[in-house]
C-alpha cells in the first residue's frame, strides 16, 4: 500500500515509534500459538509517500500511521496500491 501526504517532513521520532511497535524483525514478540504474526513485513519512506506492506499486522496498524499523519499536520492523504496500476482493469 502506497499513502501519499502533503508533509513537507515525516515526523522521524513518531515513525520510528510506530515502526518499532508495528515491525517485528528479532521476533520478540512473536506468538507461536498465533495463527499470524502480526506484524507488517516492510516500510519505505520517500519524500511525500510510504510504501507499507501491512503483512498480517492488526488493522490498528494503518490508522495508526493515518493518526501519526495527521498529527503531524498533513492535510492531504491518498490511499493507493502498491502495485503498478494497470489500464486494463483484467490484468
Amino acid at each position: 500500500m502506497v499513502i501519499e501526504h502533503d508533509l513537507a517532513a515525516l515526523p522521524a521520532e513518531s515513525l520510528s515509534r510506530w515502526f518499532r511497535l508495528w515491525f517485528d524483525p528479532q521476533d520478540e514478540r512473536h506468538d507461536e500459538t498465533a495463527e499470524f504474526s502480526g506484524v507488517i513485513h516492510s516500510m519505505i519512506a520517500q519524500p511525500h509517500s510510504i510504501s507499507i506492506d501491512f503483512g498480517t499486522a492488526d488493522p490498528e496498524a494503518f490508522w495508526d500511521m493515518l493518526q501519526l499523519l495527521d498529527d503531524a499536520g498533513a492535510t492531504r492523504i491518498r490511499i493507493g496500491s502498491s502495485r503498478a496500476e494497470s489500464a486494463d482493469p483484467d490484468q
